[in-house]
């Protein structure tokens, strides 16, 4: 069963979708997740980029409340 863009996947049973995915009620096996491991690579976010100094000391003043007191 492969899934239809007109189809809601909250309606579709639970062991249709883990057959579906290759897995099962207890998760993958080994070998499947290292394989997957190897062709995707580990389910990490990459690293957010670091903002300099001048620009984190400018975010600091960065809020509605500032901008009323600026304003007073």
């Amino acid at each position: 069963m492969r899934f239809q863009q007109d189809q809601h996947w909250h309606a579709i049973p639970a062991d249709a979708v883990l057959r579906d995915f290759g897995s099962g009620a207890r998760g993958l096996d080994r070998e499947e997740a290292t394989r997957r491991l190897a062709e995707f690579g580990p389910n990490r976010m990459p690293p957010p980029k670091r903002r300099g100094p001048l620009m984190r000391l400018l975010l600091q003043f960065h809020n509605l409340l500032v901008y009323v007191l600026l304003a007073a």
